[in-house]
């Protein structure tokens, strides 16, 4: 097995027998003083923690997946932030990401028959259910997969992966179901768990990647 520099697996089982939100604080406190490198933590103040929840009745009251945002960039009686914004996402060509997250919203289709777009869908379905589904993407997967590894896949190609691709979508279910269940016996903080969850991953993920 490759020097992980960390004892991967000393985290998982240890997020398996929490019993409060203050095991997991102090499960993430101890991983940042092992680390000691906030370059692999979640940066807050780039992703700033969502204080909202979009409703499928909201998106159905835009056009449901029929919406599209880039039909909204020639419309001249958007407010200054609506501008703003969709400026952002001229200039980073992310016009289109938005029907994978509407998809997610809505709960349309099943994650495992989706061939693209999973991250973003299941951001969705975060936005609509934060209390019960988690975030994923390439570092949180990244640690999981090395963790169980249920493929019996080479550890370096774990540790090299960047993209999730329709080929990782049982594997993301597997995640989901986990993490839920670790979180459920935290039934008063449940969304704070999953979310803690979510940053304990990420950090492990991308300190183990490699390039």
């Amino acid at each position: 097995m490759l020097d992980l520099q960390i004892d991967l697996k000393k985290y998982f089982k240890n997020i398996e027998k929490i019993n409060s939100y203050s095991d997991l604080e102090n499960l993430y406190n101890d991983l940042k003083l092992e680390i000691k490198n906030d370059k692999y933590f979640l940066n807050e103040k780039k992703y700033p923690k969502i204080g909202f929840t979009i409703t499928k009745a909201e998106i159905e009251n835009l056009g449901g997946t029929n919406f599209s945002l880039s039909n909204e960039i020639e419309v001249s009686t958007h407010n200054p932030l609506e501008k703003l914004l969709l400026s952002i996402l001229w200039k980073n060509g992310d016009f289109g990401k938005e029907s994978h997250i509407i998809e997610g919203i809505l709960d349309k289709g099943d994650l495992e028959n989706k061939n693209s777009g999973l991250v973003f869908y299941q951001f969705g379905k975060k936005l609509r259910d934060p209390k019960n589904e988690p975030i994923i993407d390439q570092h949180i997967m990244r640690a999981y997969l090395l963790n169980f590894n249920p493929n019996n896949i080479e550890i370096e190609t774990i540790r090299r992966k960047k993209e999730l691709s329709k080929k990782d979508a049982k594997d993301i279910s597997s995640y989901i179901k986990w993490a839920n269940f670790q979180a459920n016996r935290v039934k008063n903080k449940k969304e704070e768990v999953l979310y803690l969850i979510d940053k304990i991953l990420f950090a492990l993920g991308k300190y183990i990647k490699i390039n």
